[in-house]
């Protein structure tokens, strides 16, 4: 956020897993995932 990224949206699986997706003016997308610490 300090740099002016949020993402488009922000999921939590029921594993425990989050992904955020961010999209930007283009309708480029790119989904970035990670697993519970």
């Amino acid at each position: 956020a300090e740099r002016g990224l949020e993402p488009a949206e922000r999921e939590t699986y029921d594993n425990g897993v989050r992904k955020a997706t961010f999209r930007d003016p283009d309708g480029n997308e790119i989904g970035l995932g990670g697993a519970p610490a």
